[in-house]
């Protein structure tokens, strides 16, 4: 199925024009492994800073699978056109993200699917500001994931060099197109693979924001691709609670090796949110208090390796690369012992999903 013509994303023109793009590459280049913010934790604690109105951090890991080959064929074929709706037209490339709390990845908190489209000549909806001399941009679309998806990526979450072929399979299984799925089933109602995050794009650019990616100043910024949300400050469905609203603020820095994310959710009514000095306990939902991203470094990366051989063999099959090994024992159970982990959770005050719970320390 081809993109809805409201998309604004022809997937020839644009990936084309992504492919030749060295800004665009890069982007894809850099936007996938294991982050975490583990270093980060530890210099907060020393300093007596605990998450929330501690001022510190809560130490998070970040795992970011690229979605290649069939799998990224079967994906663009979901979003281009789902069940019941237009669709928002195909990716140039995607990733599957995982975002879990100390260093346990079986407690993964948020699962996301993003959607990267090149833009070129203010293509991507931005004010201009950051974009390259050409007005390059990457528009990056946020999707929350069905239980169809999402289900199986759970189960192995130890091993998400398996997630694109998870992927690949579930999306088969949606069309009906695997031996045991039945024409009852698939006539079903059942929620779609992927649902759109309604106003939370986020624009990439190929240099940063002169206000908003200042804290980037320190850490030569030139150096980085740096995004932002094109709808700042948009209110949104929380995810984590359904039914209730959060307003959403988001400013990203990717540099070859560390990942800054500068995400924060406040109270809906709250109009304050470029301030945090001034922004009352009861506004915060989430987010560091003094406006500090969480400086997450690159643990390992997904390298491709060759399949099992066959003829038709076009899918991706990755190699997860440990590229510091001072933080591979982040990235779950596997990859370090019971005695180390309990040193390292004692050094920084324990989990820090008891502390990001109000009124817990």
């Amino acid at each position: 199925a081809g993109p809805s013509p409201s998309s604004g994303h022809s997937s020839s023109s644009s990936s084309s024009s992504s492919s030749s793009s060295e800004f665009f590459r890069t982007l894809v280049s850099r936007l996938q492994g294991d982050f975490d913010n583990y270093r980060q934790v530890e210099r907060d604690r020393s300093e007596g800073m605990l998450p929330r109105e501690g001022g510190g951090h809560e130490w998070m890991h970040c795992t970011v699978v690229p979605v290649e080959g069939r799998a990224l064929e079967a994906l663009n074929g979901a979003i281009a056109a789902p069940r019941g709706g237009e669709g928002e037209g195909e990716a140039d490339a995607a990733v599957l993200s995982a975002f879990y709390f100390d260093g346990v990845p079986e407690r993964i908190f948020r699962f996301r699917m993003y959607a990267l489209n090149y833009c070129r000549g203010g293509d991507g909806d931005g004010k201009g500001e950051g974009e390259g001399e050409e007005g390059e941009s990457a528009r990056m679309r946020l999707y929350t994931l069905g239980p169809s998806v999402e289900g199986p990526l759970r189960a192995a979450p130890d091993a998400p060099e398996r997630w694109g072929g998870a992927l690949m399979a579930s999306l088969l299984r949606e069309d009906g197109n695997e031996e045991g799925s039945s024409s009852a089933s698939a006539a079903a109602p059942r929620p779609p693979p992927f649902r759109l995050l309604e106003g939370c794009d986020v624009l990439w650019t190929p240099t940063p924001h002169r206000t908003r990616h200042a804290y980037a100043a320190r850490n030569r910024p030139e150096r980085a691709l740096h995004a932002v949300m094109t709808n700042d400050g948009a209110v949104v469905p929380s995810v984590m609670k359904p039914g209730t609203y959060l307003r959403v603020r988001d400013e990203l820095s990717l540099w070859e090796d560390e990942l800054w994310i500068n995400d924060r959710g406040f109270a809906p009514e709250c109009d304050r949110t470029d301030d945090p000095g001034n922004i009352g306990e009861d506004d915060w939902v989430y987010g560091n208090r003094r406006g500090v991203p969480y400086a997450m470094e690159r643990a390992a990366r997904f390298s491709t390796v060759d399949g099992d051989g066959g003829d038709d063999d076009d899918d991706a099959v990755f190699a997860r690369e440990v590229v510091d090994a001072a933080l591979a024992w982040t990235m779950g159970s596997s990859w370090r012992d019971e005695d180390e982990y309990c040193e390292r959770m004692e050094a920084v005050g324990g989990p820090s999903a008891i502390m990001n719970i109000p009124g817990k320390k």
